[in-house]
């Protein structure tokens, strides 16, 4: 079943506590902003967050890495750090976070 998921949002906290969270759709998402986010704000008092889009990349997938320059791998398996916390197997045998992971840039030349 993990190899099935499919993330396509994101949020990230900054402040006194720094983290990266995948959801494979807004409702999660949402459920964990009303039932996460304030134990987090009751626990760290400058804490905020920000939310995006995530490619939704599965396995067999190529993708970019941020961080990783312009190299493109391999999706291969998925694994779960903690809640709403996954990453990727490359082809190179690293893991990555799901959220540094994007479709690759295509070229326009």
């Amino acid at each position: 079943m993990l190899n099935k998921m499919i993330f396509t949002k994101g949020l990230s906290t900054k402040g006194d506590f720094w983290a990266s969270y995948c959801f494979e759709n807004e409702t999660k998402r949402l459920e964990w902003i009303r039932s996460v986010f304030p134990s987090l704000q009751k626990e760290y008092s400058d804490i905020s967050f920000k939310v995006f889009d995530l490619d939704g990349l599965q396995i067999g997938d190529k993708c970019m890495v941020d961080g990783e320059g312009m190299d493109i791998f391999t999706i291969k398996e998925i694994k779960k750090y903690s809640d709403n916390r996954y990453a990727f197997l490359m082809d190179t045998g690293w893991w990555e976070e799901v959220v540094k992971c994007h479709k690759p840039i295509e070229d326009e030349f």
